[in-house]
Parts: C-alpha cells; structure tokens; sequence
C-alpha cells in the first residue's frame, strides 16, 4: 500500500481520488410496520404491568430492568433497561380533553439501578410510537407523519425510531432493533414474529455521519482545512462556526452550512430504486473535527488519543438513498483529509469500528472549483506590504517554508526542527528568521537552545497567505519536494570535483569553478535551494 494513495486524473468536474472510505458513524433510521399498532399496544400494557408492579414510573434514569444482553454490536454484556417518555401528540377524548401518548423506550445500561447508560460507541436506542389517524397535537390540531416515499400514502402502523452508530445500512438497525425486542422477553416469539413487518417505502434514515480518525500529528492540518472551508462559506454570507464543548467529546472545530456548493460540492444525490431514478436535496451539512473529550489522558497507541474529523448530512433520506449519501459525505470527507489537508492514508489510525490504512478504498472527486475559489478569497484580504515582498520576491521559497513550518507545528519551534522540516541549512534559516523577526512576525527566545515562536494573531491573519493561497496539502506536498531537492543539491555540490558543471534543482546548470566545501570555508554553505554559491552578506542571501 503506497504512502498516500491519491492518485488524482484531473477531468471536466474535479481530480479523482482513491483514498479509504469514511466509516459510517451516528444515524437515525425510521420504520413503520404492517402490523395495525399491536407492537405499540403490547410494550404499552407491558409497561403498565411494569409500573403496577414496581409502583413507580419508569424513567430514562430510573428504567425498568428486563435481564441481560450480549448484543451483536458490541462486547460484552449489558443490562437491558425499559422505559416510557412523553410526546407531543396524543388523543382528544369526547369530552374535549387531551391524553397524551407516550414512546416506549429500549436502551442498554452499565447499571440500570444507577440508570447509567452503556458507554457503548456502537448504541442503539429504540423508540416505539403509535401511528394511526386521529391522532392530535395538545392544542387540538391534527398529528402527521410522513407518507411513504414511493407513494406518498401514510401508512399506519407501529413507528420504530432507531438511534445507532456504525451501522452500515439501514437494514442492519432494523435487524438490531428488533434483536432489542427479542432480549427484552416482552412479547411471546410468536407475537413477534407477526409484527416483523417493515413497510419498505417508510424506511428512512436521517442524519447520516461519515469519519476518519486520523493521527494527531495531523490534527492542525485537518482543523485549518476547515478553517479554509468555513472561510468560503461565510463568505457567501452561511456558515456557523462551531468551537464549544459538546456532549461526550471535545469538540475542536466544525462548520454547519447550506452553502456546501461554496465548496465546489453538488448537493443533490441521485440513485435507483427497482429500476427508476430518484433524486434528494441535502440542505445542510455539518462539517467538524473532534477527539475524546479525556484524549489527554490515553496513551499514543490508544484510538481515542486521536481525532476524528467528519462530514454529516442534515435531513432525512429514504433507504436505497444511503449509499447515494454515504459517497456524497465520503466526497467531501476525503476531499478535506487526502487532498486539501494533505493527509496520507498511513495518517489513519484504526479503531475498533474504523480499519484506518486497511479500510476499503473508494474514489471520489475532489472539486477543482476549491482551490480558485479559495485564491480568490486569500487574494482579496489585505496583508502587511513587508511580509507580501519577502514571500514574492524569495524565488527559492525559503521564508515561506519557515513561516508555514512554524505556523503548521503551532509551538515554539528549533532552528533543527526548522531544518528537519525544510532542507535548509542552519545560515539560511537564522538570516531568514532574523529578517523576519524585525518584521514583528516571529521572536526568538532562548531556553536551553534557541526557538523561534509566534502569537496566535500573527498566526491566523498570516496562513492563508502563507500557502500561496492553497489547500494544506498542496503545501505540504511542496515543501517536503523543495525539501529533497535542497539535500539532493547539496550532495550533489560536496561530491563533485573542481571546475564541473553542478546541476541545479531548476534544471539551469552552473558552469562557474566549484567553490570551496563547507569543511574547507564554513561560511560559503547554501541554503540548498539551487546549487549557486553567493558572498555572505548581513542580509539575506538574495533569491
């Protein structure tokens, strides 16, 4: 398997890329079945039973206990929980009064007696609801649910609401929601057979989620690829910037919008059912990069040290649309990690859900539309005259690979670093971190050795520019080439002879007498990027 496989054909509409596919994460999908409401009725009895024989209420933090269960999905076992939660539809009675309806509820639990839910990655949590005519909001009004897609009829019947991760289709939270259904020993085996009776045209899923989990060496590249993306959004005038602690997980930075077109995405997918075509509108994606919120405290070998960035679809989708949606999500996931964050596949990590570098290879295509537009933003923001005329007038692109290596790490950084990182040499970098010092860009500061910092300000009001107004990993790609080819040429320089020509990284030869070497006269070193040797001087070594 190669480094990073991206192999890219530019075409009409954007560069194919083979890259792993996303793993599906959080869904819900919906189901009605054929069964006229008898798998509501019996949880609702059952639950009646229940309460009457506890003399207490079940609730989602205080649920009935119905035994234990080693599901499918996960490791281990867990104990099964059973509770009712209201909704907001219900019945009007003849005297003009409303009786609310309530969902019957299956989780699983660590201890349903302390009504702590599984910490389980892969959950399934299911509701059952009532769907039948009649039904009314409290104020009076009539209740609806959406008809079937093929036919638009609304079906009645029995509703399941399966919240789950990591499944791969619809079909599967179906399956495992009815696996609930036999471990809870509510219904008879008979009983329930007689109510496994999907409505095919009522399948819908909503919500569909599409990740990697990337190393957290990549973690800066991934976060300012979305940063870029949230700048063309919000150019358009959409796009919610999202920063905030979230539930479960440290939420590190995402992007909601209606504008994924900005991006250079189609948001309409397209697919066949049986023979005709079909087509859906995703109106809004959410787009975010996040890690566990205790990511700190794991170990480096443990998954959940490291991120996950993600693509979601808001809006709800029938079934045959998933694989439709999946590689839309996948489209845009792959296009930020692989090519605009310049993330290769040995840059995933696997998990337990996720193969990382092993998982299944998809090609999607990545929009050319991305990089002009993201030109075109860069290109109209203003920037400090100085630092535009060290970045244009430096032809070997030495400030600008110092600048983005400093940026890109996000610490104080060693001239070796520095040097590791770019193929320069030591000269080169301190004559360029001194020019740019006096700038205001960067300081220096000694503590052990010398490191160079700068301020988060300077930090982001710099990077866009700082890439030429690329995508990360476009930058990335070009320095590491720049890298080579600065220690190419210096090898090539300290093993030739007096007097012969010395090839050039920009394919010039230079005929002039070979200089002395580095051990012979220590100031005459390069700075790599051609093989040209200039008289030292208090500036920068001209370009």
């Amino acid at each position: 398997m190669t480094d990073t496989n991206t192999n890219r054909t530019d075409d009409r509409t954007g560069e194919q890329i083979t890259f792993p596919e996303g793993q599906s994460h959080g869904v819900t999908v919906h189901v009605q079945l054929n069964d006229d409401n008898d798998l509501y009725n019996k949880l609702v009895d059952a639950q009646r039973r229940l309460n009457n024989e506890r003399g207490e209420n079940a609730t989602s933090n205080n649920p009935h206990y119905l035994g234990d269960i080693d599901a499918s999905w996960t490791d281990g076992m867990d104990e099964l929980g059973f509770f009712s939660t209201g909704v907001q539809y219900g019945h009007e009675t003849r005297s003009g009064s409303f009786t609310q309806y309530y969902a019957q509820v299956l989780n699983l639990y660590d201890d349903v007696s302390d009504g702590q839910i599984a910490n389980n990655p892969a959950k399934r949590r299911l509701e059952v609801h009532k769907r039948s005519h009649g039904l009314v909001y409290k104020d009076g009004n009539e209740y609806s649910w959406p008809g079937g897609w093929i036919t638009g009829h609304q079906h009645e019947g029995t509703y399941l609401k399966i919240q789950c991760s990591y499944v791969d289709n619809p079909g599967n939270a179906i399956a495992n929601a009815f696996e609930l259904l036999e471990a809870s020993g509510l219904l008879k085996s008979h009983e329930l057979q007689s109510v496994k009776r999907p409505i095919t045209e009522t399948v819908r899923f909503s919500g569909l989620e599409s990740h990697h989990r990337v190393d957290n060496l990549h973690e800066h590249d991934a976060i300012e690829t979305l940063r870029d993306s949230a700048r063309l959004i919000s150019s358009e005038g959409d796009g919610r910037i999202h920063g905030d602690i979230e539930k479960g997980h440290h939420q590190i930075y995402g992007v909601e919008t209606t504008n994924i077109h900005a991006l250079g995405f189609d948001s309409t997918v397209e697919w066949t059912y049986r023979g005709d075509s079909y087509k859906s509108e995703i109106d809004k994606h959410y787009l975010k990069c996040y890690r566990h919120k205790n990511a700190e405290l794991f170990g480096q070998t443990d998954p959940r040290a490291h991120p996950k960035i993600e693509a979601k679809a808001h809006g709800g989708y029938p079934g045959p649309a998933w694989n439709a949606v999946k590689e839309h999500l996948d489209a845009i996931l792959n296009a930020h990690t692989a090519d605009w964050a310049g993330i290769p596949e040995t840059g995933l990590v696997e998990d337990k859900y996720h193969d990382g570098p092993e998982q299944p290879t998809t090609i999607t295509v990545s929009p050319t539309e991305y990089r002009v537009n993201l030109k075109d933003y860069f290109a109209s923001d203003g920037l400090k005259k100085d630092i535009i005329e060290i970045l244009v007038n430096n032809r070997t692109k030495s400030a600008h690979d110092i600048l983005y290596t400093i940026i890109r790490l996000g610490r104080p950084v060693t001239y070796a670093e520095l040097k590791d990182e770019t193929g320069l040499t030591k000269r080169t970098i301190r004559k360029w971190v001194k020019e740019i010092e006096e700038l205001g860009v960067v300081e220096r500061e000694f503590s052990g050795q010398m490191f160079v910092r700068m301020s988060d300000f300077v930090r982001d009001h710099l990077r866009g520019f700082l890439e030429a107004m690329k995508p990360t990993g476009d930058v990335k790609r070009a320095i590491r080439r720049r890298k080579h080819e600065r220690i190419n040429s210096r090898q090539t320089d300290s093993s030739a002879t007096d007097g012969p020509t010395v090839a050039m990284t920009d394919g010039g030869t230079d005929r002039r007498p070979k200089l002395p070497t580095d051990s012979e006269t220590p100031s005459m070193a390069g700075d790599g990027d051609h093989a040209t040797h200039e008289p030292i001087t208090s500036d920068p070594p001209p370009d």
